[in-house]
């Protein structure tokens, strides 16, 4: 441990140090600082996540990286409302399978972490293999500038290539009927800075709630469509920013209860921040498959007609 003041001597009193120490010829008795080698100083508290600022996110929260704020290929993005979904999509198919889980919330989210080996996700010939699903509220992806209330990213290694990852996105709604999945979880979410008999602090650090599962993973998706998707290649949506992540987000929407809403928004915070979500980043020409047309380009088309 390293205290963070200073205490103060005279002049004098370090003469006298100095001289009865010695290395007068050497300029001191002490190592020089050494590499750090990706070791973790706490100490210094980071600049918070949310609300979204590039200049934080580059330089000042945790895992900062400057390619928050410089990259050309960063994630969300807004994307366009379908008139048309295209027919030549890859096909996609999603084996997540029933699992064990670590449900945890980070300080950021809250995350539910695959035990042992994931389920997989398969686009054309390339198979993801699932690591965990976390939620943001509102959604990070837009559709023609709409804001969702609630998305969940689940996140993918790629099979093949090493360092390369898959996210689907399923976006939420708020209405009537409760959404199923949510149910397992909604009355088990962990919360910073409550930690009950059901919850355990990692370290003065996230929480972890007791609830270990089992969860079919496969009803998160259920009743949407596998065959209405946007596609592109972006990054991860917090730091460090990461641009390997092949992106999948469904067009179908999942319901969820306002009583559901609430329950994941307290469990996540950032109520102060409006929400613990970044907000779409520039395109940079990168291209976005999903529609064959798009709504803009639908209404475009009857105007000039």
């Amino acid at each position: 441990r390293v205290l963070q003041g200073f205490v103060v001597m005279t002049q004098p009193q370090l003469e006298k140090f100095k001289a009865k120490i010695g290395w007068e010829s050497a300029e001191g008795n002490y190592r020089p600082a050494q590499p750090l080698n990706g070791r973790f100083i706490s100490g210094c508290a980071h600049a918070d996540w949310y609300p979204y600022d590039a200049e934080m996110w580059a330089e000042h929260t945790d895992k900062a990286s400057l390619v928050c704020s410089g990259g050309n290929a960063q994630s969300p993005i807004d994307l366009p409302e379908c008139a048309v979904v295209d027919d030549n999509l890859p096909s996609l198919s999603v084996d997540w399978g029933v699992h064990t889980i670590e449900l945890v919330n980070n300080g950021h989210t809250v995350q539910a972490t695959l035990l042992g080996t994931g389920g997989k996700m398969t686009v054309s010939d390339e198979v993801y293999t699932l690591v965990q699903c976390h939620w943001h509220w509102g959604s990070e992806h837009t559709v023609s500038g709409l804001q969702m209330p609630m998305a969940a990213h689940c996140v993918h290694t790629k099979d093949t290539e090493e360092g390369k990852f898959g996210v689907l996105g399923v976006l939420y709604d708020v209405g009537n009927a409760a959404n199923a999945f949510l149910m397992v979880l909604e009355d088990k979410l962990p919360k910073i800075g409550e930690t009950t008999a059901t919850e355990r602090r990692l370290n003065d650090g996230p929480v972890v709630s007791s609830f270990s599962g089992p969860v079919n993973f496969d009803d998160l998706y259920k009743d949407l469509p596998l065959t209405a998707f946007w596609a592109y290649g972006g990054s991860f949506t917090t730091p460090p920013c990461t641009e390997a992540v092949d992106w999948f987000v469904l067009q179908g929407v999942a319901t969820m209860s306002a009583v559901q809403h609430n329950k994941f928004k307290s469990a996540m915070g950032w109520a102060d921040a409006g929400g613990n979500f970044r907000p779409p980043q520039p395109l940079h020409g990168r291209a976005i498959t999903g529609c064959s047309m798009t709504m803009a380009d639908s209404l475009a088309a009857t105007l000039e007609g």
